[in-house]
């Protein structure tokens, strides 16, 4: 993993901490802090640069599970400080936490499934919108799931919004609550007010 900083870059490897040098992902916690997901060998570890070094951390999952091989928008902290994270057998919810090292010690507080009312069990990319709902891809095949946080529903929208061989790849929110959802095959998607475009 590299930092551009105002004097150039600064590459970071094993020897300052960093125990997986595949990098999925990398993004900051509710804190601000920067963390890495790496994804070697399918196992599910996470790191955070401390300042100096980066602190690994292998989160509390049953023995045997893997990540999915999604990248970038994989797993995160929400608003609500819970952390999701994507695998291959479902999706799992950890509860509020101060830092990513909590993740260590917590019990998931659920893990979702197909039987839950996902529209596949290996989660491809992971998007918290602006009112806090979770936004999911899969790869089982072009597929789109919806958590919605009021209610804890999840909605499916299978051949509803989406060509049927372009998965979601990219998720992002704009200034007005629209939801843009970028597929695998170029598309780009609009949602908003409860259509898509």
């Amino acid at each position: 993993v590299m930092r551009l900083a105002r004097n150039g870059l600064v590459t970071f490897t094993e020897d300052d901490g960093l125990e997986d040098t595949r990098i999925a992902s990398v993004f900051e916690d509710v804190s601000g802090h920067v963390c890495a997901l790496t994804s070697r060998f399918g196992n599910v570890l996470m790191h955070r640069f401390d300042g100096t070094k980066l602190v690994a951390i292998h989160p509390n999952l049953p023995p045997g599970i893997k990540r999915s091989w999604g990248w970038n928008q994989v797993a995160f902290q929400d608003h609500a400080r819970e952390w999701w994270v994507d695998t291959t057998t479902g999706l799992y919810r950890f509860p509020s936490a101060s830092g990513v090292e909590e993740l260590a010690k917590l019990s998931p507080a659920a893990v979702y499934t197909t039987k839950d009312g996902l529209s596949g069990n290996e989660v491809f990319r992971l998007y918290e919108d602006r009112s806090g709902d979770i936004w999911m891809s899969f790869t089982e095949r072009a597929s789109l799931t919806r958590w919605e946080r009021t209610t804890g529903k999840f909605y499916q929208y299978d051949g509803i919004a989406l060509p049927v061989d372009s998965g979601p790849t990219a998720f992002r929110d704009d200034a007005a609550g629209n939801l843009w959802i970028g597929l695998f095959h170029g598309e780009l998607v609009r949602y908003r007010a409860g259509k898509f475009t």
